[in-house]
């Protein structure tokens, strides 16, 4: 997935955190946090924190383009939602990432996606911060 041209659907069934000042054709719903790790540790994280999570699965994990692609199932009816991760170092010390996640069916989601990205990046902060203990 490119993120610099992903162009958001007309529903409101996906949530979109980039970080600031990405060049996106997109306006994302939040700004994406910095985490005080290299991208290194940042994806490696980032996919703990992601397997750990009920019913979710990898499909992607393209190390050459910084991305990871997961899907999270819903617990009754099994449907599918896509979250795309791509990875970036802010510096050697400091990194951040792009967000995307979107249901594949329905028009809206009741703030499941919203809700969604922002536990999971609760958890890879506090992760983070254990690790660093």
């Amino acid at each position: 997935m490119n993120f610099e041209e992903l162009q958001l659907k007309t529903s409101p069934n996906q949530y979109l955190l980039c970080p600031k000042g990405m060049s996106t054709r997109a306006k994302p719903n939040d700004d994406s946090p910095i985490f005080d790790v290299p991208v290194e540790a940042l994806q490696r994280v980032w996919r703990e924190v992601a397997l750990r999570q009920p019913r979710v699965a990898m499909i992607r994990d393209d190390r050459e383009l910084n991305q990871c692609e997961f899907v999270q199932r819903s617990l009754v009816f099994r449907f599918p939602d896509t979250m795309t991760v791509e990875f970036f170092a802010v510096d050697d010390e400091r990194s951040t990432c792009a967000i995307y996640s979107r249901s594949k069916y329905g028009y809206g989601d009741l703030g499941v996606n919203r809700r969604r990205v922002r536990k999971w990046v609760r958890l890879v902060q506090t992760e983070i911060a254990e690790q660093r203990r």
